[in-house]
């Protein structure tokens, strides 16, 4: 059973008068992102907990190994896909990942206008990123500053993605959020039945 909702929900917080169209396509993209093989068939990776890191001044980010683990072996992982998010943090998606949500979104002749809108924000601002052999990705200057992510960083495992968060806001963010989950799981639920 895939967990699209909870995506889809975040998306829409940030995209505001995104319309029903455009609920249902992004649920299918979101869809594609949890499905539980990559392109290559092999698993994909889930990735769980947190860990602390530092960008350092040449903005590298070194991967905490409990997450380059989870790639696996193919040279495939050794890129990610950057998304800046107006909430204020990076989303790190392995590359096969990023490419199987974005071939979903192929399938379709001409976008709405709101699917256009929210492709050229995704894709426009998105970049790619290389992992070198120490496990370091340099995350672009620009994404830095549009989040205000500084050097003290959190790195969530969020399923098939990283969130890079500030640490200063996650510390004071985070307990608030966790003490929020079960109000949280109560309205996602209730939208699904809708």
């Amino acid at each position: 059973m895939h967990r699209a909702l909870p995506s889809t929900h975040r998306i829409f917080n940030f995209f505001p008068g995104i319309g029903r169209n455009a609920h249902e396509w992004v649920a299918k993209w979101v869809k594609v992102g949890h499905n539980s093989t990559s392109v290559a068939g092999t698993p994909a990776p889930c990735f769980l907990g947190q860990a602390e890191a530092v960008i350092d001044a040449k903005q590298r980010l070194a991967i905490p190994a409990k997450f380059r683990n989870e790639l696996g072996e193919t040279s495939e992982n050794t890129k990610w896909a950057c998304v800046p998010w107006p909430a204020g943090y990076l989303i790190l998606h392995p590359k096969d990942q990023f490419r199987l949500m974005a071939d979903q979104l192929r399938n379709r002749i001409a976008p709405n206008e709101d699917e256009s809108s929210l492709w050229s924000s995704v894709f426009g601002e998105a970049e790619w990123v290389d992992m070198d052999a120490s496990g370091r990705v340099v995350l672009p200057k620009r994404h830095l500053e549009l989040t205000k992510v500084g050097n003290q960083v959190v790195v969530l495992g969020a399923n098939h993605c990283l969130e890079i968060h500030d640490k200063g806001r996650r510390t004071t963010g985070g307990t608030a959020a966790f003490a929020q989950l079960p109000s949280l799981v109560r309205r996602l639920e209730d939208k699904q039945r809708l």
